[in-house]
């Protein structure tokens, strides 16, 4: 089963999940009612990975009832190196 935040419910048929996914990328998505059908199906717990917490954000405004953590990742083209050592570039958290 895929939760799809294009339409806040859940499929299995590929084909579908295929057109789903084109129109995630070109249009609006259901994030608060597809936050709020995870946790009706049993989803307690969230990560996000990426540079910030914007997600992580979002779901603690949703939903009280589920636990969320993040990871922050710096994007390759945002560290150099330097004497074998890793430098972040300003404004970026490692």
């Amino acid at each position: 089963m895929k939760l799809l935040d294009v339409s806040a419910h859940a499929v299995e048929n590929a084909y579908e999940i295929e057109q789903n996914l084109k129109r995630q990328l070109t249009g609006p998505v259901k994030w608060v009612d597809t936050v709020l059908l995870m946790e009706r199906v049993g989803v307690d717990c969230f990560f996000e990975v990426g540079p910030k917490n914007v997600l992580k954000a979002l779901v603690e405004k949703i939903s009280r009832n589920v636990e969320i953590d993040s990871v922050k990742v710096v994007p390759p083209h945002a560290r150099m190196e330097v004497n074998h050592q890793v430098v972040y570039s300003p404004g970026m958290v490692a």
